[in-house]
């Protein structure tokens, strides 16, 4: 028998993150004379679509890749910074955001449980207090420090099957996982 475990795969295009990330960041760029904040496409004011979401039911994990950017701008430039491709992992002891720019470690952490909500085939997750993590505070130049707390960030997965198996994956020895990923564009 095929040690490979078939996965099974959602349309996640009506999923999304939700998230402000900081609001003294937000009024402090645009209390600057030329301070703008830019949402990146897909990304819309304060709303980062799904690009794929990972279930590992086996061992309580969910893991989302969200797409688009904000970027902050203030003092011609000088202050640059952008905060796009998120990525969330959400686990029983907690959960952590990372994005790009960062190429080890996570921007932000939760410890402790989330709260889940599933109301006709929506799940929301409500991460209430993230805080950076040193890499995180060091991301956004030292501004702010260490466990401070951001915005709260809420997942909105609005699973759909999608009509098409997913290809064989060999999981972990004695894991399960399910995927679900944006519809492959023609």
């Amino acid at each position: 028998m095929n040690n490979q475990a078939q996965q099974s795969v959602w349309d996640v295009s009506s999923s999304y993150v939700e998230w402000g990330i900081k609001r003294s960041l937000r009024e402090y760029v645009l209390g600057t004379e030329d301070g703008t904040i830019e949402w990146v496409a897909p990304a819309s004011e304060r709303r980062f679509p799904a690009h794929e979401i990972i279930n590992r039911a086996a061992v309580d994990e969910l893991c989302g890749v969200f797409e688009g950017s904000v970027r902050f701008r203030a003092h011609g430039s000088l202050m640059d910074v952008a905060v796009g491709s998120i990525s969330v992992e959400i686990g029983s002891m907690g959960a952590a955001i990372s994005i790009a720019g960062i190429s080890s470690g996570t921007f932000a952490e939760h410890e402790g449980s989330v709260r889940r909500i599933q109301v006709n085939g929506v799940i929301e997750i409500l991460i209430e207090h993230p805080a950076l993590t040193s890499r995180g505070a060091a991301f956004l130049g030292g501004v702010y420090t260490r466990g401070t707390l951001l915005d709260p960030l809420r997942l909105v997965l609005a699973l759909e099957p999608h009509p098409h198996p997913a290809r064989a994956i060999a999981p972990e020895p004695g894991q399960r996982s399910l995927t679900w990923k944006t519809k492959e564009k023609p």
